[in-house]
């Protein structure tokens, strides 16, 4: 049976959540957020699963690392765009809205299967052909990296991993670049950020060049830093690479720039030119004779 559907509403007119997103993660996160809304509602209509195994394939399908997509992901549950209740015990992405619009649309369906615990609706105000199961689901702990493996589950190759790291094992540069990062969140991400990208000497010098002069610009030093990405997302999208804006001393030298006057000098330069090339301007007609 079809549980999906084939389209979804989207407002032209979105909320300051979906703004606060696109101005952390620019319009990546924006697009990482339909195509999560897409995902939903085409699958199971009103909810999708979210592991870190879901991460890395949609991270591939949109061209992303799956900690980019985690990043952007956790952003989205901390500002309510996606229920972060239900996130943290199922690990699964869905809201009140999200189910609201699904539920409305499928009204005219004979069966509509749907999982009690998930339910943020009152299913029965909304169908009255649901059939709402009771099954037992996984329920995950809190973990603020959106990992959803425990210990146990881990592979002696990741903990051998994070053993050398502990040991002193760090790639070079990559504590310099932390200490210098203003953001300090999900080091874990971005070590392995920085171990995929496995930069050189110059590359480092570079990356870290670029960091200084990013860090003095007014997206990053506004509102307490709030819209500064996190570090595993400025190295996966090779930020360094950035160009910079306007800083605000040009920005004061521009707006108040007069542009009349410079005309004007412009005309007096070329007049006193003229004037030592033993020409004369006639001022009446404009014309050199």
């Amino acid at each position: 049976m079809t549980k999906g559907i084939p389209y979804f509403p989207l407002d032209c007119q979105l909320d300051d959540k979906f703004a606060l997103i696109e101005a952390e993660f620019g319009l990546t996160g924006f697009a990482v957020v339909v195509k999560l809304f897409q995902r939903i509602y085409g699958r199971c209509g009103y909810y999708c699963e979210f592991t870190n195994e879901v991460a890395l394939l949609f991270g591939r399908e949109a061209g992303l690392g799956g900690n980019a997509v985690s990043e952007i992901v956790s952003a989205a549950v901390r500002r309510g765009i996606f229920n972060k209740e239900l996130f943290e015990k199922y690990h699964i992405l869905t809201s009140e809205g999200i189910q609201k619009r699904y539920f409305e649309a499928v009204s005219r369906r004979k069966k509509v299967e749907v999982k009690k615990q998930y339910l943020l609706v009152n299913c029965a105000e909304l169908l009255k052909n649901a059939d709402i199961s009771e099954e037992n689901a996984d329920i995950y702990g809190k973990n603020d990296n959106i990992s959803v493996q425990s210990k146990e589950e881990k592979s002696k190759a990741e903990y051998s991993k994070e053993e050398k790291t502990a040991g002193g094992g760090v790639p070079p540069g990559f504590e310099t670049f932390w200490n210098s990062y203003p953001k300090k969140i999900s080091k874990q991400n971005a070590l392995k950020a920085w171990e995929k990208l496995s930069p050189d000497n110059e590359l480092v010098k570079v990356i870290l060049d670029s960091l200084e002069k990013q860090k003095s610009q007014s997206q990053w030093t506004k509102d307490n830093g709030q819209y500064i990405p996190y570090p595993a997302s400025w190295l996966e999208g090779r930020r360094w690479e950035d160009e910079l804006a306007v800083n605000d001393n040009e920005a004061k030298i521009l707006g108040t720039f007069k542009w009349s006057e410079y005309i004007e000098a412009s005309e007096n330069r070329l007049r006193e030119h003229l004037k030592r090339s033993k020409y004369a301007v006639d001022k009446s007609e404009g014309k050199v004779v």
